[in-house]
Parts: C-alpha cells; structure tokens; sequence
C-alpha cells in the first residue's frame, strides 16, 4: 500500500546532463570515437548545469586524469532445471 502511494504522489522533477564525446580521424575508416562520463550524471539546477557548460565551452582542451579499462563479457544462460517439477 506505501508503494502504491509513493508512485502515485510521484512528481518528475527537470534535470539536466553534459555529455562531452571525442571522435578521432572522423570520416576515414579507422575513426576512433569516446564518450567521457561523472560520476554526478544529472544536474538538477539548470544555473549550475550552465556554469559548467560555459566552462567547458570557455577552454576546449581536457586533461585526462584517469582511464578505465574493464572486459565485458556476456555469459551463457544456465541450463533449465526440470528436476525440481
């Protein structure tokens, strides 16, 4: 019953996000494209999002403090179990 109440009191609330991409060699065949993540993802006070934006559109170039390498992999479903039945 709570829950039902809170989905129902629900109110979305605006937010903003700066997404910033690089692409390398764009339009050849060897293009090479990153996209660059924070931790805080969403803004939700559109003069700080602005601020930040005016920033990074003030001064272009970036210094790269950390790069984070990790595999994906994606694993096999487990077999279905009839024993259990």
């Amino acid at each position: 019953v709570d829950r039902y109440w809170e989905r129902e009191g629900f109110e979305p609330e605006s937010f903003w996000s700066i997404h910033v991409t690089h692409t390398k060699n764009e339009g050849t065949p060897s293009r090479q494209h990153s996209e660059f993540a924070w931790q805080r993802v969403r803004l939700f006070d559109h003069h700080a999002a602005y601020v930040l934006y005016a920033l990074v559109m003030e001064t272009p170039t970036a210094l790269v403090r950390e790069v984070r390498k990790r595999e994906k992999r994606k694993w096999r479903p487990l077999p279905l179990s009839t024993v259990e039945l």
